[in-house]
């Protein structure tokens, strides 16, 4: 199966890689980037292997979720395809960053 990012979501994947980079080294980047084709490759084979999101259960699109290096989460839809739509902090408060896709 397909999978795509959406450009926001993209963009902050990118963001967390550069923070990555610069707070713990090369290293840990290419890790985080690995750690993510990893993801996707799982993802692929097994659209539904995230969980139901939770706080995303009134959308009227089935958000899921999986946990990618420990301190993000993808959150996806299935269509024809895996769409990428946002990554989350989980350091963060979960409810508001669940209020940009409702």
């Amino acid at each position: 199966m397909e999978l795509v990012w959406e450009t926001d979501a993209y963009s902050l994947w990118e963001d967390t890689a550069r923070y990555i980079e610069r707070e713990f080294g090369y290293i840990a980047m290419v890790d985080y980037i690995n750690e993510t084709a990893n993801i996707e490759q799982q993802l692929m084979n097994n659209p539904c292997l995230g969980i139901e999101e939770p706080l995303l259960k009134e959308c009227s699109v089935p958000f899921r979720s999986i946990v990618l290096a420990k301190h993000n989460k993808l959150i996806y839809y299935i269509t024809n395809r895996i769409n990428i739509v946002d990554l989350w902090d989980t350091r963060r408060e979960p409810k508001h960053q669940a209020t940009k896709l409702k």
